[in-house]
């Protein structure tokens, strides 16, 4: 089990509660951006391929073009899908307060919404929200 964050192109999601969830679960949502296997960036939109490149730096990908196996036992070793207008990330539990940190930092700087389908309160924020936000 893995502590699961979710950023998303606010452009392309619906602002309504309600509405952001059935997004969520409709099937282009989902789709790999590469249209193949949900590990290249090929295909994001500009603002998530921005938030890929810099969280990566952190917290290297498990799989894909970027993965290094070098990485494999690191804790900081993520399991990312890339979606056609979302990035939904599985960090260690042993990281969850950094990554936490770390993805809420990389979403305001990229202008991407922010969704923790891990926590209680399991709220999507977007640019305005996230910088009210305490880091």
């Amino acid at each position: 089990m893995s502590y699961d964050l979710l950023v998303f192109d606010p452009k392309s999601a619906p602002r309504d509660e309600d509405d952001f969830f059935e997004w969520l679960e409709e099937e282009d949502v989902g789709e790999p951006s590469d249209g193949e296997d949900g590990e290249s960036p090929k295909g994001l939109p500009e603002n998530l391929n921005a938030f890929y490149n810099l969280l990566r730096m952190t917290f290297p990908p498990m799989n894909g073009p970027h993965a290094n196996h070098d990485d494999a036992n690191s804790p900081m070793i993520t399991d990312y899908y890339l979606g056609k207008y979302t990035i939904d990330m599985g960090f260690s539990w042993d990281v969850a307060d950094i990554a936490r940190r770390a993805v809420i930092e990389a979403a305001i700087e990229t202008g991407v919404g922010f969704y923790s389908s891990s926590d209680d309160d399991g709220v999507a924020f977007d640019r305005n929200d996230l910088n009210k936000m305490e880091r």
